[in-house]
Parts: structure tokens; C-alpha cells; sequence
């Protein structure tokens, strides 16, 4: 992954080069999966979802080169599931008219009464996300069982028990845990740094 990520301003600005195709490939590394998690949740039809996926990761490109930055509090995964509402809305509209395939494979989540169903889904879909990119930066940083005590023991596994699946001594657990926690943290707040605080403002 390109140096880029050590600042998120960095990244943004790239990725508005449309020239720079590395910067756009980190860019996709971060948001893909919670894009398409998204629309899991809101479209059954498994090709919908897919070309859906692709033209909002099209018109978040095109958008990205318009933007004024910095000049509001929007956060910017706030901005990006207005984009995949929004795409989802267009897509309804369109086949409302076109009756090109079985509405009866989209979920019917757009209504006003689903709004803060839907906004409840998007947060916690994006809190599953940065988690689960924290846990990827965990096991480049640690090696051997380090993580997988700490995971086992988020899941609610007791130390003995640890132990027992693991066959490590009780210490062990303990300090392997309490590391790894603390780095955790760490990640989760940079994440939120990196993916969430970065402040824009479309033209």
C-alpha cells in the first residue's frame, strides 16, 4: 500500500488525479467491501449489487475531482452513503419505468419509515468495517497467537479457556490480550482519522 496512507489529505488529493491509478487502488481498498456490504443489505440480486457497486465507486471517481475541500463538518463516509442511497434510489426509478427485472429482488428500504433503518444499517456496517481493517493492520503488526487471544477474548472467552484452546499459560493471555488491545485502539483511531475525519465540501 502507497506511502499516501500515512496522511488521509494526501490520499484525498491524489485520488482526485485521475492520472494517479495507485492512489485510486488504495482509495478502493477501504471503501469496496463496505460499499458492497451496503448494498448486500439493501438489494438481493446478486449482478444488481455488483453493477450497482461499480457505478457508485464510478461516481464517487468523478465527484472526488470536483470537491472543494475542507470547508465543513460533513465526514466523508457520510457523503459516500449519501452516494449509495442515492445510487440505490436512481436504480428503483429507473427500473419502475424500464421494468427490466423483478423488483421483488430489491428490498424495499427506501421508503420514509426505512430512513433511520437504513441510516442505523449504514453505521453499523461501517463500524464492522474500520474493525475489521483495524484486525488486518493487528496481524501485519503481531505474530504467532497474539491476535487470536485478543480475539477470542472480545468473543467472550475466558482466560482458562484460552488457554485450554490455544495452549498457552494464563500469563501469556494476559499480556498477549492487554498488547494487543492497546494497539488496537490505536488503529481504530487512526482509522477514524484516516476514513472518517477528513473534511470536504462538493462544488
Amino acid at each position: 500500500m502507497s506511502e499516501a496512507w500515512r496522511t488521509r489529505q494526501t490520499l484525498i488529493t491524489r485520488a482526485r488525479n485521475p492520472s494517479d491509478g495507485q492512489a485510486w487502488e488504495d482509495f478502493e481498498i477501504y471503501y469496496r467491501d463496505f460499499i458492497s456490504i451496503v448494498l448486500n443489505k439493501m438489494i438481493k440480486n446478486i449482478h444488481t449489487r455488483e453493477d450497482l457497486s461499480q457505478e457508485v465507486l464510478v461516481k464517487v471517481w468523478k465527484s472526488l475531482q470536483k470537491m472543494e475541500l475542507g470547508k465543513n463538518n460533513a465526514k466523508f463516509r457520510t457523503w459516500l452513503s449519501t452516494v449509495i442511497k442515492n445510487t440505490v434510489l436512481n436504480f428503483l426509478e429507473r427500473e419502475k419505468h424500464r421494468k427490466t427485472v423483478d423488483l421483488d429482488q430489491v428490498i424495499a428500504v427506501m421508503e420514509p419509515e426505512k430512513e433511520s433503518e437504513i441510516e442505523t444499517m449504514i453505521e453499523a456496517e461501517w463500524e464492522k468495517n474500520v474493525t475489521n481493517l483495524a484486525l488486518e493492520r493487528l496481524r501485519k503488526a503481531f505474530t504467532g497467537k497474539a491476535v487470536e487471544v485478543f480475539i477470542l477474548s472480545v468473543e467472550g472467552m475466558s482466560t482458562e479457556e484460552i488457554c485450554e484452546k490455544l495452549d498457552v499459560k494464563s500469563n501469556t493471555v494476559y499480556v498477549l490480550k492487554n498488547r494487543v488491545k492497546s494497539r488496537f485502539v490505536e488503529e481504530i483511531k487512526q482509522l477514524r482519522d484516516e476514513l472518517e475525519n477528513f473534511q470536504l465540501n462538493q462544488k
